[in-house]
């Protein structure tokens, strides 16, 4: 019993040295070199097609439950390769057979299933911004639809007007042309003298006279040297007169 609680405080006051925030700041530069391993080993595995695709993303899933169950029974020995990489990239970890290194260990056990399944979405092209820290932020202007290939950078794309310039749109219209006298050539003499046709007229209707009007057939004679306009017809009757 006595060394039951001998060893049981070793473990408390061993616990309380190990300087756990170290040990986390070393977990994320592990677990990014990991992810960056899987994508390089991603671009040079050559064409796939949609079988090696599946089979790819099913053996990112199998990884996941198998470092589940390790972290679940607490066995450390699954980190060891990730632990081994990351020596060799010239990370601090903690040696072997310590406090340090166990806690590191369970701590690499914890965040591998998340590397594996984003591994899982990036076989199928399902990529977070992960970028963002390499490329220079997007500009609206090269965001908005319509943006010519030719236009300056930074000129504003399509018909978009800042909101300094926004004014009313003014329609002008166009100015009608101007109105010229045409001159008209002199008609040839056979055509001065119109011969009117026939035009009909109706007299009016006398008292107990017969409802069917009396058509006359008047023809018109033009003053001489006078040609009247083309459509009007002077009508007379012998009634009027």
């Amino acid at each position: 019993m006595v060394d039951a609680v001998l060893a049981l405080l070793g473990e408390v006051m061993q616990a309380s040295t190990i300087d756990t925030s170290a040990l986390r700041a070393l977990l994320q530069p592990i677990l990014l070199g990991e992810l960056e391993r899987a994508e390089v080993a991603r671009a040079l595995g050559g064409e796939r097609g949609p079988e090696e695709i599946a089979r790819r993303v099913q053996a990112e899933l199998d990884a996941v439950a198998t470092i589940e169950d390790a972290v679940r029974h607490n066995r450390l020995d699954a980190a060891r390769a990730v632990l081994e990489r990351a020596v060799t990239v010239g990370l601090p970890v903690p040696a072997a057979e310590t406090a340090e290194h166990s806690y590191l260990a369970r701590l690499v056990l914890r965040g591998l299933p998340r590397i594996h399944r984003i591994n899982a979405e990036r076989e199928q092209n399902h990529y977070d911004d992960d970028l963002a820290d390499v490329l220079p932020p997007l500009l609206a202007s090269s965001m908005a639809v319509g943006v010519p290939s030719g236009a300056p950078s930074g000129a504003p794309s399509g018909n978009a007007v800042s909101r300094t310039d926004r004014r009313p749109a003014s329609v002008v219209a166009p100015s009608a042309p101007a109105l010229v006298p045409t001159v008209m050539p002199a008609q040839p003499a056979a055509q001065s003298s119109l011969v009117a046709a026939p035009v009909a007229s109706i007299d009016p209707v006398e008292p107990n006279a017969s409802p069917v009007p009396n058509r006359k057939e008047v023809e018109t004679h033009p003053p001489h040297g006078h040609v009247p306009e083309r459509g009007v017809a002077t009508v007379f009757s012998e009634e009027s007169l």
